[in-house]
């Protein structure tokens, strides 16, 4: 009896340090990925530059990140045409708080993102 008392105190216990855990700080809120595809493509689009870094718009309107990438200036590749070939990651994340318990404001965000691992890069003409 005292083993099951034992065993449901400390799930309970861990139950709850996971829900406290859950509310992630501003600074972590990329930390919330909770879906990742992989795929390998290639995307023709114009090279351009978001808050999380340098993005591919495609020829259809669709926005991919580039992984670890912050902006295209040592290439040369802003604004003009290019063709990325790699990896698809697609991430999907949840909505956080946008004040966390210091009081401290977040951008926040929902839903999925594109991101690509390049392995190529080119100029279209």
């Amino acid at each position: 009896m005292k083993k099951i008392a034992l065993a449901t105190f400390l799930l309970t216990v861990l139950l709850f340090s996971c829900k406290v855990g859950s509310r992630a700080p501003a600074a972590r809120a990329s930390e919330a990925a909770t879906a990742e595809r992989n795929n390998q493509m290639t995307v023709t689009g114009i090279a351009d530059h978001a808050k999380m870094g340098a993005i591919v718009v495609a020829e259809d309107g669709n926005v991919y990140y580039i992984e670890g990438k912050q902006n295209w200036d040592k290439e040369g590749y802003y604004k003009k045409k290019i063709r990325v070939t790699g990896t698809m990651l697609t991430r999907t994340t949840r909505a956080e708080e946008l004040v966390n318990d210091k009081g401290e404001y977040s951008q926040g965000g929902e839903g999925e993102s594109k991101f690509i691992k390049m392995s190529n890069c080119e100029l279209v003409k």
